[in-house]
């Protein structure tokens, strides 16, 4: 009985790293990445039993970069935005002073 019991376990413990596999190199692969080599699947499954965090300190920098980048993307928006707020409200005063002087002229 525990031998059956034990192929059994390890039978599924097989079938679920590899299912987990599958499912990494799907996800790799929407990411536009190369599907992992099955050295490297391997350590990561090391990898993931030794440490529960995923907080590699590349990832966290990229993500900085990306925010900051945000933050840089929208003050830039902010001040075009701005900008032809201005040149509007500008051109706006001009156009109505261009009819007036126009207007006065034709009608003098």
């Amino acid at each position: 009985m525990r031998k059956q019991r034990k192929k059994k376990n390890e039978k599924r413990k097989m079938e679920m790293t590899e299912k987990i596999k599958k499912i990494k190199n799907k996800k790799r692969q929407n990411q536009g990445l190369p599907p992992l080599s099955d050295d490297e699947s391997d350590n990561d499954t090391k990898d993931a039993k030794d440490s529960d965090s995923d907080d590699d300190p590349a990832d966290e920098d990229i993500s900085k970069s990306v925010m900051e980048g945000l933050k840089m993307f929208r003050r830039d928006i902010k001040e075009m935005d701005g900008e032809t707020e201005e040149l509007s409200h500008e051109g706006g005063l001009q156009h109505h002073q261009g009819l007036g002087q126009v207007e006065g002229g034709a009608g003098g």
